[in-house]
């Protein structure tokens, strides 16, 4: 089973709720929702552009709909979400193990 370094992520910024991950040759982002992880559970934040139907389409991987707000993801675009300042978005899917995670990854 590959970790995301062997797959060419590395941490670029983390704060106490999200890690960024970049692909530097592929310029591609995603945040590892750290809050999450206390329950066990591999909750991954790609960018609202992302190919969902494709990236579900990975055994292990789900989505349960709808997007997923933070500040911290400061590569993502923004959008109104029931405030009046918009706030940085994008999906969150679950990964079942580090296999999924690992084959999330290697598709994005």
């Amino acid at each position: 089973m590959k970790h995301a370094g062997e797959l060419g992520f590395r941490p670029s910024h983390a704060t106490k709720g999200d890690l960024e991950l970049v692909h530097q040759g592929r310029r591609q982002i995603v945040y590892l929702n750290r809050k999450r992880l206390v329950s066990q559970v591999i909750a991954v934040i790609v960018a609202p552009w992302s190919p969902v139907d494709e990236l579900c389409g990975v055994p292990g991987v789900t989505f349960k709909g709808g997007y997923h707000h933070s500040s911290n993801m400061r590569t993502f675009p923004k959008r109104l979400n029931g405030g009046r300042d918009e706030i940085h978005y994008g999906y969150s899917v679950e990964c079942a193990d580090q296999t999924s995670f690992a084959r999330l990854l290697d598709t994005i």
